[in-house]
């Protein structure tokens, strides 16, 4: 996924040196999908506890985990700050992740962002494939900034947590209609397959990231809602049969909405943001 960086910040970047944890927790996942007696195994309690950034303390240590990972990766340029924040971040809806392990130590992010006036993030280079959508009244949201620490690469449990709790929040707290999302080519085939994302925009260079390529995928997260009534009609080979249903999956959406709070006037100036972004 592309990092959203205001261009003054985008400088020359190096080439990523090798995958990403993200891409490691990927290919772990897929590994573990090829063997059927693991499929309906879900992430509730493997060691991590991910949760709403909902005061200061958290989204800073989930802006800087975001800046570690993508600076390693050539995504995001050195800065004085040491965090990935953007104007988005300081609209009411957008909502940011944050995992942490035992110890308490971060080890996985990921934001989304509600469209709204001012556009989504990947308005930049994908403006009229999103144009389509919302003439067709889709209310759309984008998934951003996903992170996972290089110590928790093989996290698999962590990545299909946050990928479960962000789409409770989209469908079934805040009832949008689909996920937007830009993703480096190599990884579109395991959103394809594996969560029954589209492709909605072919490759192009994505700015944000020094250039990196990148294409627009989306899911209609009627999917998702779906196969949490309907266990067998997504298939046993994808995620959503390893996802939290029924009670548990309001309890934990309860949670998410409870700990996710806009930023206050004095979060807000400690990032550096303006006061009101539409």
């Amino acid at each position: 996924m592309a990092a959203h960086e205001s261009s003054d910040r985008l400088a020359v970047l190096p080439a990523p040196a090798r995958l990403s944890a993200v891409s490691q927790s990927l290919r772990a996942i897929r590994r573990d999908l090829a063997h059927e007696e693991h499929a309906t195994r879900h992430p509730a309690n493997e060691g991590f506890r991910v949760f709403g950034a909902g005061d200061l303390r958290s989204r800073d240590a989930a802006y800087r985990l975001a800046w570690e990972v993508y600076r390693q990766k050539g995504y995001a340029a050195d800065a004085a700050a040491r965090r990935l924040v953007d104007a988005y971040d300081a609209r009411p809806e957008t909502c940011t992740l944050l995992g942490e392990d035992t110890a308490g130590a971060p080890a996985g992010t990921v934001t989304l962002v509600f469209d709204a006036p001012a556009g989504l993030p990947c308005d930049a280079i994908f403006h009229e494939e999103l144009s389509a959508l919302r003439t067709r009244r889709r209310r759309l949201v984008e998934v951003s900034r996903l992170a996972i620490a290089d110590r928790f690469r093989h996290a698999r449990a962590l990545l299909e947590r946050m990928i479960n709790l962000i789409m409770l929040h989209t469908r079934c707290t805040q009832g949008y209609d689909d996920f937007v999302i830009e993703v480096n080519p190599r990884h579109a085939g395991f959103y394809r397959r594996f969560l029954g994302f589209e492709v909605l925009g072919a490759e192009r260079p994505c700015p944000r990231v020094g250039g990196a390529p990148a294409v627009l995928l989306g899911l209609d997260l009627a999917v998702f809602e779906r196969a949490m009534r309907e266990p067998d009609s997504a298939g046993e080979r994808t995620l959503y049969p390893r996802f939290l249903r029924g009670a548990e999956a309001a309890a934990a959406a309860a949670r998410l909405a409870r700990e996710l709070r806009p930023m206050t006037p004095g979060e807000r100036t400690f990032f550096g943001l303006l006061p009101q972004c539409a």
